[in-house]
């Protein structure tokens, strides 16, 4: 089921008609299954609002995409509070007008076809949206803290060959080595 629907019939030509979605911890979970992404931080719902606009068969959307999500820090693995606050624009054209590559042919996008997307019928359904807007805003190493040390490794699971403590592993020697001469 989808949750983000707009019927093309009840835009208006020319004129902007705005819509206001909850984006609900259900459909967040749903949405963000396949991910590290926790969605509904707080369990409080996030927020879609849509500026639609047809012009002819096309339609215009500004979007504004508000939600709290959750994921895990990219070194001890603790929760990281990642607040989403983004807004998209996208042109969406029936499917029917899609050009179908023939088999064989080479593709040529303009930057154009990159912020078209399509929709069926007389129904825009903004779901995969909203995801896409979602993810992207997450960020690609997420830290708990800038200083954060990461994950101990308890000694007794340290291979013996990386030696005890503070000791550098010998095959990193020549690194060391250079090292020391850079900083001369």
């Amino acid at each position: 089921m989808y949750s983000f629907v707009l019927q093309i019939q009840e835009i208006d030509e020319g004129r902007a008609t705005e819509r206001v979605f909850p984006i609900t911890p259900e459909w967040l979970a749903e949405a963000l299954a396949d991910t590290e992404v926790d969605g509904a931080l707080d369990r409080t719902p996030g927020r879609l609002s849509v500026l639609a606009q047809r012009d002819g068969v096309e339609l215009l959307v500004q979007a504004r995409v508000e939600a709290a999500l959750r994921v895990p820090c990219a070194r001890c693995l603790e929760d990281v509070p990642v607040a989403v606050d983004v807004q998209a624009t996208a042109l969406f054209a029936p499917e029917a007008t899609r050009r179908v590559p023939v088999e064989g042919e080479d593709i040529q996008l303009s930057a154009e076809d990159l912020d078209r997307d399509y929709y069926t019928h007389d129904t825009l359904v903004l779901d995969a949206f909203v995801r896409e807007q979602l993810l992207l805003e997450v960020p690609m190493q997420p830290l708990c803290s800038s200083d954060c040390a990461g994950l101990e490794i308890p000694a007794h699971l340290r291979p013996p060959e990386l030696g005890e403590g503070d000791e550098v592993d010998p095959r990193l020697a020549p690194l060391r080595a250079l090292g020391a001469t850079i900083r001369k």
